[in-house]
């Protein structure tokens, strides 16, 4: 029954008894003390994870340490007693908050917020950039920094935020969507500098998430230093790795844009001189052509070339001729040689019946009059017996 309904469950304890085996498996109990009416009272509960899951482990077991276990239930039969197979054990705490934002990443990954299909492209060259931050903090200082030297035509709206705290989630949810509603806002760029793993709790809420993925207008999420990626940087259209990052991915450089623009003007107005005076050497050398040959030497040269092909249209009509009849004389001779006319000069005769040919004797009775066709003339004739069955030559009564 345990294994059966338990298929996934998280369990809390002191580790005890720790014990890493030679072959990578790591054995271990569970253990948790409770004041009862007796007095403290301890539970346990025999745990392993298996070799194929340890690596995952980011920290170092050791006895005493509080732990959030998660894997399932199993029995293990020669000691007849249950035990907690474990896949995954993080110092409790701080596992505690990833177990919960793991629930709500596979929640809202369901829910769609984190597809590819729903980011949305930056802008080329935004004129105004909204900025979701603190305002005393480094983040602000390096993002408009960056922008103004980058394009210092943009316009920066700067909605000051919390950034930490219980109230920062909220906060951060309501600039992004009043920077979305702000006219003169293009792009968006949310975040703060650096910290650590609680300080960028705020940007690990539900509120912060939705907000973003709600946004008419592209953002950017710039929860700078970080090696775990927050939720707000899944549900962005665009996460850069610090708010200098993401100032650098907003907006282009006006002064590589203008250097850029230079060297291709450069290369066009090279490119176009270099064609028009190909241009106008051709047209030189048609023109000494035009003047070298004049209207009387094209005729010339034109008759020259239907004489030329007068001879050699009546050469190819002749040789076409003279195959014509070759073709014509081997076929006559074919016809020929197939005609009847030619198999009666052999010594035959066709034999006709009311003007039909007699192909088979038993068509004929005693009596009938045919006519005998021979290869010069003919005759009629009576009919004195049949002989259906015999072969040419064979007639009764000779």
């Amino acid at each position: 029954m345990l294994e059966e309904d338990f298929h996934s469950v998280a369990v809390v304890g002191e580790i005890d008894s720790f014990k890493r085996h030679g072959s990578g498996h790591l054995y271990f109990e569970l253990k948790d003390e409770e004041e009862g009416t007796g007095g403290r009272t301890k539970a346990k509960i025999s745990a392993v994870m298996y070799r194929r899951h340890a690596p995952m482990l980011r920290f170092e077991p050791a006895d005493g340490l509080k732990v959030l276990a998660e894997g399932e239930i199993s029995v293990y039969p020669p000691q007849g007693k249950y035990q907690l197979v474990v896949r995954r054990m993080t110092p409790f705490g701080i596992g505690e908050q990833e177990l919960r934002l793991r629930r709500l990443k596979e929640k809202l990954l369901k829910e769609g917020l984190f597809d590819e299909e729903r980011k949305k492209p930056l802008p080329f060259l935004p004129k105004g950039v909204g900025v979701a931050t603190s305002e005393s903090g480094a983040a602000v200082r390096d993002i408009v920094s960056i922008l103004r030297a980058r394009n210092p035509k943009a316009n920066v709206y700067l909605r000051p935020t919390l950034v930490q705290g219980a109230s920062a989630p909220a906060d951060i949810a309501a600039a992004v969507r009043e920077l979305d509603a702000h006219p003169g806002v293009e792009v968006i760029i949310v975040g703060r500098g650096g910290g650590s793993y609680e300080d960028l709790m705020a940007f690990n809420e539900e509120a912060v998430a939705r907000a973003v993925a709600e946004a008419r207008k592209p953002v950017v999420s710039a929860v700078g230093h970080r090696i775990d990626t927050t939720i707000c940087d899944l549900a962005a259209d665009r996460a850069a790795a610090t708010p200098t990052h993401a100032a650098q991915m907003v907006m282009p450089d006006v002064r590589e844009l203008e250097a850029a623009l230079a060297s291709l003007s450069e290369r066009l107005a090279g490119a176009a001189a270099s064609r028009i005076a190909r241009a106008r050497s051709r047209l030189d050398a048609l023109g000494r052509a035009l003047r070298a040959a004049g209207p009387l030497q094209r005729l010339r040269t034109w008759q020259q070339r239907v004489d030329e092909l007068a001879v050699r249209l009546n050469l190819a009509a002749g040789r076409r001729l003279q195959a014509t009849r070759d073709m014509l004389d081997a076929r006559g001779e074919k016809l020929k040689a197939l005609s009847p006319l030619a198999v009666l000069e052999r010594g035959y005769a066709i034999v006709r019946k009311e003007g039909a040919v007699v192909r088979d004797a038993a068509s004929l009775e005693k009596g009938d009059e045919v006519e005998v066709s021979l290869a010069r003339g003919g005759f009629t004739a009576a009919v004195e017996s049949v002989n259906p069955a015999g072969r040419a030559g064979e007639g009764k009564n000779g």
